[in-house]
């Protein structure tokens, strides 16, 4: 859960995670994933806060920074 990544506050750990994920979708042949929830969880009643990282949004930004780099790969593309 991206709640519990987020509490890691371990940038590196959360672009690690997410070059499995892209490893593991193109090897099923598919060229789709879903992206990291980066909206700053403010309101309790929205209900869906576990999808995101946390309620600061310097640290919503480098861990969404982080898993999207991850995601998409140093080139900004498929590695």
């Amino acid at each position: 859960m991206p709640c519990g990544l987020g509490a890691s506050w371990n940038a590196s750990l959360l672009q690690s995670v997410g070059a499995v994920i892209a490893a593991e979708v193109r090897s099923s042949g598919s060229d789709r994933g879903f992206s990291p929830e980066i909206n700053v969880a403010t309101d309790p009643r929205f209900g869906r806060t576990e999808e995101n990282f946390g309620e600061d949004p310097a640290h919503v930004s480098a861990m969404g920074a982080a898993m999207a780099l991850g995601l998409q790969g140093s080139a900004g593309g498929p590695s």
